[in-house]
């Protein structure tokens, strides 16, 4: 990871999970002569704080995957006029301190593209040092799990940092509707934080053009393939993947073989 994005990023959170209060801020650059900062402007940086939520919902981020849920109840996202600046209000439940860095590397691809940023600031309740650089450095460092530590087999031909994706997942029974469409939502939010770079924590300087949405289907009543065009990322990415897939193992379907070609 770099030392920093192209914004100056403030994580008052603890190293661990945090569980509580927590406040979002997205400050803009300041205005040029002649310029009005408004709510359009920054309409995409607000997207991205929503798809956020979203991953953290779907259980993409999870450091103990033994562990709770992770949540996150929203309360408010919005441009604020007076002070021309993003903000996101809720409350937390044990969201890990890597989380918040896919957060901004989603906002740095908008960064990039538009909506220029000088600052990300978070705050947790009752944290007063905001997390040094080479802390962050070792939480974005992620690892893949031992696929025989896994619950379900596991296998891939190897994993590189851009590739399409084909992506089999096998169930021990027949999906439901509404377990066909949970996982769904859960994996085209994957695909968006994907297209986003969202995983891409080297934070990268150059703008890239958005890949291409990924693609779902039912091959058998028990067998679902889902297609991602264009990979952009390294590990944390697939380590998001397999969390979802760890989590559904536990809560029903069970997963009989998960492989990524």
């Amino acid at each position: 990871m770099n030392a920093q994005p192209p914004f100056a990023l403030e994580l008052y959170l603890p190293e661990g999970d945090y569980s509580g209060p927590f406040r979002v801020t997205l400050v803009p650059t300041p205005e040029e002569p002649g310029e009005t900062l408004e709510a359009l402007d920054y309409a995409g940086a607000l997207d991205v704080l929503k798809l956020f939520a979203r991953g953290v919902a779907a259980q993409l981020f999870r450091d103990d995957p033994a562990g709770p849920a992770v949540a996150m109840q929203v309360q408010s996202v919005a441009w604020l006029e007076r002070e021309k600046r993003c903000e996101m209000v809720g409350e937390a439940k044990n969201v890990p301190a890597y989380a918040w860095l896919i957060l901004a590397a989603l906002l740095n691809q908008t960064h990039l593209a538009l909506e220029t940023l000088e600052r990300m600031h978070v705050v947790g309740e009752g944290v007063d040092t905001p997390l040094d650089v080479d802390t962050l450095a070792r939480l974005s460092e992620r690892d893949l799990p031992d696929p025989d530590a896994l619950p379900f087999a596991y296998d891939s031909d190897g994993i590189d940092k851009r590739r399409n994706l084909t992506i089999e997942w096998t169930f021990t029974e027949a999906l439901d509707e509404e377990q066909y469409h949970r996982l769904a939502e859960a994996l085209y939010c994957w695909g968006d934080l994907v297209m986003l770079g969202g995983f891409d924590l080297t934070f990268s300087d150059e703008e890239e053009e958005l890949g291409d949405q990924g693609n779902m289907r039912r091959l058998l009543p028990n067998l679902v393939q889902f297609d991602l065009p264009d990979y952009i990322g390294d590990l944390a990415g697939f380590e998001a993947l397999l969390c979802l897939a760890r989590y559904i193992h536990q809560h029903k379907p069970g997963i009989e073989r998960l492989s990524i070609e």
